[in-house]
């Protein structure tokens, strides 16, 4: 049985001589990097790879199209990919459309509000008694607390209206995703 030396003693527990091993390549790497002890073979310390251009799009897809994989159909793995970023596209595109719908609605809001308060401060400086001036803050109070559920309950509806119709994009493509597996599977048998 061979028994492998560190130096120049040999080491009963390391028959193979991987620790000796270890030992000289730590040793190594000490003298490379100490700075870094999280990377102490300094691999780190390498050019940065650039990966948008480790590849060619249109040459992965051109090499894509033109392979033959075993029992499937290439281009319509192509075409059905295709299929699913033109869905995430209109998702995506639906999705920020309800943003922006949500966004104009809140300015909106926040016009009318602003008026709103104008308008009251305006009637609450013209010089009334003490009874009627806490008669229109009560009654402004009051309109501005349904007039806030109001608000939230539309901003709400919205929300859900913009999440609803962005799931119905996701679920559509999903179902044809779907109908295209099982069309490639019979087709397969």
């Amino acid at each position: 049985m061979p028994t492998a030396t560190t130096g120049n003693t040999p080491n009963p527990f390391d028959p193979f001589g991987f620790f000796g091993q270890w030992q000289d390549l730590m040793s190594k790497s000490a003298a490379v990097s100490t700075s870094n002890p999280f990377d102490p073979f300094g691999l780190l310390r390498a050019a940065p790879v650039d990966f948008s251009k480790a590849f060619d799009p249109f040459q992965v897809a051109k090499t894509l199209v033109g392979a033959k994989a075993p029992g499937g159909d290439m281009q319509a793995v192509m075409e059905s990919q295709r299929k699913n970023l033109e869905a995430l596209q209109k998702a995506q595109q639906v999705a920020f459309g309800g943003t922006l719908a949500l966004l104009q609605r809140q300015a909106d809001m926040l016009r009318e509000t602003l008026e709103e308060v104008t308008r009251t401060t305006q009637e609450a400086a013209k010089g009334t008694s003490p009874e009627e001036l806490a008669t229109q803050q009560s009654a402004a109070f009051q309109s501005a607390m349904d007039k806030g559920f109001g608000i939230l309950r539309e901003l709400t509806e919205g929300i859900a209206k913009a999440n609803s119709e962005t799931f119905e994009v996701i679920n559509k493509r999903f179902s044809e995703g779907i109908a295209e597996i099982r069309g490639v599977a019979s087709s397969l048998r």
